[in-house]
């Protein structure tokens, strides 16, 4: 088994880390959808997730920052 016969398995987490708002995430699922890597490939796809990583806010993973939902542990990832 290759590595990008595995990304497929990849996207339910991915997307649930885009949803929170992990621009590395984003970037991912845009180069998967680009480049056919474990889903069809799908431009607009890939560019949606590429304009919600340009539009998103800063992403740090500082501990006291309240609104950071992966500083929350109560938060679900």
């Amino acid at each position: 088994m290759k590595i990008k016969d595995t990304f497929s398995q990849w996207i339910p987490f991915l997307e649930k880390e885009a949803e929170l708002g992990n621009p590395d995430a984003m970037t991912i699922l845009s180069r998967m959808h680009r480049h056919g890597f474990g889903v069809p490939k799908d431009k607009k796809l890939a560019n949606h997730y590429a304009e919600l990583k340009k539009n998103a806010p800063p992403f740090t993973l500082d501990d006291d920052d309240d609104s950071n939902p992966w500083a929350n542990p109560s938060v679900e990832v």
